[in-house]
């Protein structure tokens, strides 16, 4: 037996709510409208230890088939090894899932959001195969993830209204009433929380869906049709209600990421157990996070909350003070830390509750289908099972009967997902169609180019990226485009490209979301505006870029500001942008400075940091210092151009125009218009010099051979009839390369490209024809070789390295 909130729109207020401005009073017209009650069956767990079981998975991010990634150190010491791979696969994580149910007596598959969006099955299918997939592993609860809503809010509720056979929750959203005209009708689909009959134990499970990722839910109206409450306040209010409904463990099920967990329970009381989702890491230990945390001079703990006389003051409200009443959206604000007070500052409008702190478990389970989470919990109601040291009135840990169920005990289990672990083939046959229909209109397997060393999205320095300056110059330098310089934000870029073979399959993991480039004409000031923009975002991001660019050097200063005084900058800005750097500086000839160093461009330092000039890595030239009264053209992505991730510099401006060209389409021409790996231009002149009447080759600039002896190290000889199968031998011989037919490819683009190849093989020959692996494992390598004179290399040729166009200070 279970008990849910009916109709989304009855469970709560019907009046408008925002951020910063609620009543207790709105949250009672939820109560008095909710007549949800739990009738308890017979049971016989009082004064028992009993056992559940959590499962735990998030972000899937559309990851529904294997796929190849190079493994960081943090995944290897969560134990997914690069041997193992391809990894993830919907069939393999339901087969674990599966086994981890059968080994478990009270269990609960729980899931943190954003299946969609992040591989081509959702750009073909809009999230159709990915909520089948969550249904068909009996999945009991899901939250709403921001990247349900990337197809629009009809989309998202067309999906789950058609497939979804479990609960969605979202307690901190107020949908539309369904019936208005042209509504999406979110609120038949979503509710604030369900509870859960787990063999007599009453399991509790609240949702709450992400604010910060979802800029659009702040204009109002919006398309979404969704208003953002507070979800502390929305918290607690949940947590009573389902207390005082017999609830006995209340498990928070979120999409806001790992600090808004944390202070989500810092101002709360009530919660057991918090199972997170969006930044897409793992928490392994279980972290172990103390709720009630404010306390008074007495030291007395309570949480903040809302009084029915006195306005509540809107933090975002022009001129408000954050010394008295803005320094916290939560109603208390901590001591300052100089203070010798550690009392708490309730903020007007809010009073104190008292409480005594608990602990509380936060789990983070990952992301991609990588990994399974399985949380175990040893739970009990008999004060006398915490010991005595627990049971004093102000003790942490200290059992309180309005709780019910206190957790005595835990364990957590880490699953990676890989090669090693089965399929479950009810999955897999699910799936199969789309699997058919995605390599029948996408050709998903086709090449673009091969990898050396790989292309990272990340940089150990925070700054710019190989994969942020290979996608921002094939922004900028896109035919039709052709800017002052581009931008994108780092997290737009999805994942890095592995070594080896990189095929439009791993493009659209890269570029999963359908961005195209959009081109404004940006003054010098909105162009200071943009940087100081990314400088405090990255700045709140441990002084990690957030955005990539190129045509442009930067730099970014975290944790202060040495510009002083220049227009246009905040005297409390905790970041900017000290010095911009857009085009290159000329001579009274119009010619380019040449540069080695950033000295080369300064021989004098200028008294400010505007009127340096850096030297481009790239070309070696001086740049011109950005000008406060120029015009400049950008290309960005059409997400940030409409203000998305809060680049609202770019939303109001007016001279925004879509290319349509999408970014992966601008990556993929950049990538087959490179040259092949070991390429050189020198000695393509040469050959081309030498061979007058031939016509141009992209393999013109590799060495000619006839043997592999031929080759440099690393590199083996190719030509059309190197390879020959002799089949009364079943060999597949070598042959020397005639004339100048023959050129030296990495040795490792010919092994990557013919394991592909072979893929298509027989795995064993047919009884009518006992050679047909054996030569198909030849032409593959024959294939493959040929494929390699003319396969573009991802490496600097196009790009595809950082060199400190973006540089990250921190200011002291």
């Amino acid at each position: 037996m279970s008990c849910a909130a009916g109709d989304r729109r009855r469970t709560v207020p019907a009046v408008t709510l925002s951020l910063a401005r609620r009543t207790v009073g709105a949250f009672a017209l939820v109560l008095a409208s909710t007549a949800c009650t739990i009738t308890a069956p017979t049971r016989s767990l009082d004064g028992r230890e009993v056992r559940l079981t959590l499962l735990h998975t998030s972000d899937w991010h559309s990851r529904l088939f294997p796929y190849n990634q190079a493994v960081t150190v943090t995944d290897t010491g969560l134990g997914l090894q690069q041997s193992n791979a391809p990894f993830g696969g919907a069939a393999r994580m339901n087969w674990l899932i599966q086994r981890e149910r059968a080994h478990a007596d009270r269990v609960l598959h729980l899931d943190s959001g954003d299946c969609f969006q992040g591989a081509p099955i959702f750009n073909f299918f809009s999230g159709e195969a990915e909520v089948r997939a969550l249904a068909h592993t009996g999945v009991d609860g899901v939250v709403v993830g921001n990247h349900e809503f990337d197809r629009g809010a009809f989309n998202f509720g067309r999906q789950y209204s058609r497939w979804a056979t479990f609960p969605v929750l979202a307690a901190n959203y107020l949908f539309d009433d369904p019936t208005t005209p042209g509504s999406p009708e979110l609120g038949r689909i979503a509710r604030p929380y369900h509870v859960y009959d787990v063999q007599g134990l009453r399991v509790a499970v609240i949702g709450f869906g992400n604010l910060s990722s979802i800029t659009s839910i702040f204009d109002q109206p919006n398309r979404t049709g969704i208003t953002p409450l507070n979800t502390v306040e929305v918290a607690q209010f949940y947590l009573d209600t389902v207390r005082a409904q017999g609830a006995d463990v209340v498990v928070g099920l979120t999409h806001i990421g790992l600090d808004e967990d944390v202070r989500m329970i810092h101002y709360t009381e009530g919660f057991d157990v918090v199972l997170g989702g969006h930044l897409h890491i793992v928490l392994n230990p279980t972290q172990e996070v103390t709720d009630c945390l404010p306390e008074d001079d007495a030291g007395n703990h309570f949480i903040p909350q809302l009084t029915h006389a006195g306005a509540v003051v809107d933090p975002l409200a022009p001129g408000c003070n954050p010394a008295t009443d803005c320094c916290s959206a939560f109603g208390a604000c901590p001591p300052e830390g100089n203070s010798p007070s550690r009392a708490w500052r309730l903020r007007p409008g809010y009073q104190a509750r008292y409480c005594t702190p608990r602990t509380v478990l936060l789990q983070h389970s990952g992301a991609f289908m990588k990994y399974l989470g399985r949380l175990d919990l040893t739970l009990s109601n008999d004060p006398s099972r915490f010991g005595v040291h627990q049971l004093s009135d102000a003790g942490i840990g200290a059992y309180q009967g309005y709780n019910r169920f206190e957790v005595l005990n835990h364990t957590f289990t880490l699953f990676p997902v890989d090669s090693t672990v089965a399929e479950e083939p009810t999955m897999a046959q699910l799936l199969e169609p789309y699997g058919y229909a995605l390599n029948r209109v996408a050709n998903l397997d086709t090449l673009v180019g091969y990898s050396p060393n790989g292309v990272s999205r990340t940089n150990d320095n925070g700054g710019d990226s190989p994969m942020g300056n290979l996608v921002t110059a094939a922004m900028q330098l896109r035919l039709g485009v052709q800017t002052d310089f581009a931008l994108t934000n780092t997290l737009g870029i999805r994942d890095s490209i592995p070594a080896g073979p990189v095929s439009i399959d791993q493009i659209y993991n890269v570029f999963p979301f359908d961005n195209s480039i959009t081109t404004l004409q940006l003054s010098g000031r909105e162009v200071r505006e943009l940087f100081d923009f990314v400088a405090r975002r990255s700045s709140g991001r441990g002084c990690n870029s957030q955005a990539q660019i190129s045509g442009a050097r930067v730099v970014i200063q975290c944790g202060g500001c040495d510009r002083d005084g220049s227009p246009g900058l905040d005297p409390n800005s905790t970041a900017c942008a000290a010095t911009i750097n857009i085009g290159l500086r000329a001579d009274g000839n119009n010619q380019v400075i040449p540069c080695v160093t950033d000295a080369d461009c300064n021989p004098t330092p200028p008294s400010t940091p505007e009127g340096k000039s850096l030297c481009d890595p790239r070309s070696h030239a001086c740049m011109l210092p950005l000008l406060v009264n120029g015009s400049y053209s950008l290309a960005a992505n059409d997400y940030i151009a409409g203000g998305g991730s809060g680049f609202f510099v770019l939303q109001r401006n007016t001279t925004q125009v879509n290319t349509y060209v999408q970014l992966r389409d601008a990556l993929v021409d950049v990538a087959t218009n490179g040259n092949p790996c070991g390429y050189d231009p020198g000695a393509a002149m040469t050959y081309r010099q030498m061979h007058p009447g031939q016509a141009q080759h992209g393999d013109d600039g590799l060495p000619v051979c006839m043997r592999d002896a031929d080759c440099a190290n690393g590199f083996v000889c190719s030509c059309p009839d190197r390879f020959a199968f002799d089949a009364s031998m079943r060999t597949c011989g070598s042959t020397s390369c005639a004339g100048e037919t023959g050129r030296c490819v990495l040795s490792d683009c010919r092994d990557g490209v013919s394991a592909l190849v072979a893929r298509r093989c027989p795995t064993v020959s047919p009884a009518n024809d006992p050679a047909a692996r054996d030569r198909c494992l030849c032409s593959a390598a024959a294939r493959a070789s040929e494929t390699c004179r003319i396969l573009s290399c991802f490496d600097d040729g196009i790009g595809a390295s950082s060199d400190g166009r973006l540089h990250m200070e921190t200011v002291q």
